[in-house]
């Protein structure tokens, strides 16, 4: 039973060893040079990261749908959506 124990602990170091380097790797593609944990306080912070309205909210949600991605879709699936996605 330890045993077991023991793996899911090292099971979930290496997830979270991974998310954090994934993660410090898109601070540095960003362009920033500073701690992840600086980073997401930036992010937390600066009021240009957040919508001013629920309408901005969905607005860019649908943004996202429709430029990002919906164009991958027939890259990802052979046969397509009848109906757009909403």
């Amino acid at each position: 039973m330890a045993g077991n124990k023991v793996q899911g602990d090292e099971d979930l170091f290496c997830l979270f060893a991974s998310w954090f380097r994934s993660h410090l790797q898109i601070v540095k593609d960003l362009g920033h040079n500073m701690p992840l944990k600086d980073f997401i306080s930036r992010l937390r912070s600066d009021k240009k990261f957040y919508y001013d309205s629920p309408e901005e909210v969905l607005q860019g949600f649908k943004d996202i749908v429709e430029k990002r991605i919906a164009p991958k879709i027939p890259t990802i699936f052979t046969s397509q959506p009848k109906h757009k996605l909403e």
